[in-house]
C-alpha cells in the first residue's frame, strides 16, 4: 500500500487572509457555470462574504444552549479537591494573630472542597472536507456540535486555539504527483488569545459555504501541476475528503472529514469530544 503524502500546504493565518485569496480566484471556481447557490448554502458571493466580514448568527441561540448543557454537565461532574482554610474552636493548626486578639475561634482546619480544574489550552483542528452528496442540514448540524465545544471550552476557562482543515487526496490523476499524495488547506479562525466570536466560529465551522465558495477559491492558489493532479478546476471535483494530517501539538483533537450523510446527535457528540479531551470523567 503506498504511504501518503502531503505534498503542499495552503495555509493561512487568519479568515480575512483565506477571504483575500478566494476574492483573487472566484471567477474560476465554477467557471461560466452558474453555481448551485442552494447546495452552497448562501443566495450569491456577496451574501458568503458579507457572512466572513460579520459572522452567521442562524441556529446561534440553539447552538449555545447545547454548550450551556455542557457545561452545566462539567460543572456537575468534573471537580476536584482543593483546601480552603476554616476558622473554628477546633483544628488542625493555631492562628497566632487571632489567639492573640482573644477569638475563640482561632484554630485553623483545611477541609476538602470540590472545586473544578480548568486552566490547559486546547487545540482544536475541524475538518471542513465533506462530499458534495452530503446535505447543507448535515454539514450545519456537525458543525453546531464544534461551535458549542469551542464556546463550552472557553466558558470552562481554557485557552483555546482553533484552525479549520480541507485535505484532500487527488482524483484528477497526473501532475507529477506520487501515489497517495495529499494537499491541505489550513486556516486559523481563532488564536488562542483571541476572544471567541460564536457568530464568526458559526460561519467558519458550520457553513457550508466556508468550502463549497471560500475553500475552492482559495485552492486555486496551487501551482498548475497539482491542481491537475487534485482535480482542482471550473467547477471540478475538488479533490476527494481526507481526514487532517496530524501534525499540530501533542493532544490536538482532530475532527474526521465527511464523506457519508450522518446523524448527529449533539450531545452524545459534544460529550464524547469532552471525554476525549479528560473534561469528563
Amino acid at each position: 500500500m503506498a504511504t501518503e503524502k502531503l505534498v503542499h500546504k495552503c495555509d493561512f493565518n487568519s479568515l480575512a487572509e483565506y477571504v483575500k485569496a478566494c476574492q483573487k480566484n472566484e471567477t474560476k471556481i465554477y467557471g461560466e457555470k452558474e453555481p448551485d447557490w442552494n447546495w452552497i448554502g448562501a443566495a450569491d458571493k456577496s451574501e458568503v462574504y458579507n457572512l466572513a466580514a460579520n459572522g452567521w448568527d442562524k441556529d446561534l441561540d440553539a447552538t449555545l444552549q447545547i454548550a450551556e448543557e455542557a457545561i452545566k454537565t462539567v460543572e456537575d461532574r468534573n471537580e476536584v479537591p482543593a483546601w480552603h482554610p476554616v476558622w473554628d474552636v477546633s483544628g488542625a493548626s493555631v492562628d497566632v494573630g487571632v489567639l492573640m486578639t482573644g477569638e475563640p475561634e482561632h484554630m485553623v482546619d483545611m477541609p476538602p472542597v470540590m472545586v473544578s480544574k480548568y486552566g490547559r489550552v486546547v487545540t482544536l483542528c475541524v475538518s471542513r472536507s465533506c462530499s458534495g452528496s452530503i446535505s447543507v442540514e448535515n454539514i450545519v448540524r456537525k458543525g453546531q456540535v464544534l461551535v458549542a465545544l469551542a464556546y463550552a471550552l472557553e466558558r470552562l476557562g481554557y485557552g483555546l486555539e482553533i484552525y479549520t482543515d480541507d485535505t484532500i487526496s487527488g482524483s484528477g490523476g497526473g501532475g507529477g504527483c506520487p501515489a497517495g499524495s495529499l494537499m491541505r488547506t489550513r486556516v486559523c479562525v481563532k488564536g488562542v488569545h483571541e476572544v471567541i466570536d460564536p457568530k464568526a466560529l458559526m460561519f467558519a465551522l458550520a457553513h457550508p459555504a466556508y468550502l463549497r465558495w471560500l475553500n475552492f477559491g482559495a485552492e486555486w492558489e496551487t501551482p498548475a501541476a497539482l491542481r491537475e493532479h487534485f482535480g482542482i478546476r471550473p467547477n471540478g471535483t475538488y479533490g476527494t475528503p481526507h481526514n487532517p494530517v496530524e501534525d499540530l501539538p501533542e493532544g490536538t483533537i482532530y475532527t474526521e472529514c465527511s464523506c457519508s450523510a450522518e446523524d448527529y446527535d449533539a450531545a452524545t457528540a459534544l460529550e464524547r469530544y469532552l471525554r476525549e479531551l479528560d473534561i469528563l470523567a
